[in-house]
């Protein structure tokens, strides 16, 4: 998931550990080989409401209980200046497709450059939780706590909290 979270931060910071597997297809870090199943979930009506009374828009508050902006620790080898995250977005849609941006700062140029990401998929029930599935591969762990929404992706965890 990282490679979703922050796709453009993985070519900007390399202790996020993304892979490219995320928008490339390639390896992803702990993601699993199966197919994505189809993330519908039928309602009396014949239309889709996987997550209910959770589809809604989701601010990110916090990356390993650390409040944004934040600016994970960067491997020592890092090619690249390291940047922190500066706020995020989630939105999950009733159909089960959900939209996730990102919002980046590198930390060490006389610029300080922004830079986003966005990225989107579909999720499919996984027990008690949910599995991100993410457009061009990768899935992700999620969970929803009444009005708080956690990413597990590697035991990085992202805590969104709905508007």
């Amino acid at each position: 998931m990282w490679q979703k979270l922050g796709i453009a931060a993985a070519a900007c910071i390399s202790v996020i550990g993304c892979a490219s597997g995320g928008a490339s297809g390639g390896a992803s870090g702990g993601a699993s080989s199966a197919p994505a199943p189809a993330p519908v979930v039928a309602t009396q009506s014949g239309q889709s409401n996987l997550f209910g009374a959770a589809a809604s828009e989701y601010t990110l508050l916090s990356v390993d209980g650390h409040r944004l902006p934040y600016a994970p620790q960067g491997a020592s080898d890092a090619a690249l200046p390291p940047t922190e995250i500066v706020n995020g977005a989630l939105t999950l849609q009733s159909s089960g497709a959900f939209v996730i941006s990102t919002s980046y700062r590198e930390l060490k140029t006389v610029d300080r450059r922004l830079f986003d990401t966005r990225f989107s998929g579909a999720c499919a029930p996984d027990g008690n939780a949910f599995r991100m599935f993410w457009d061009g591969g990768g899935d992700t762990q999620l969970s929803i706590s009444g009005d708080t929404v956690i990413v597990n992706n590697s035991g990085s965890l992202f805590r969104y909290l709905k508007h």
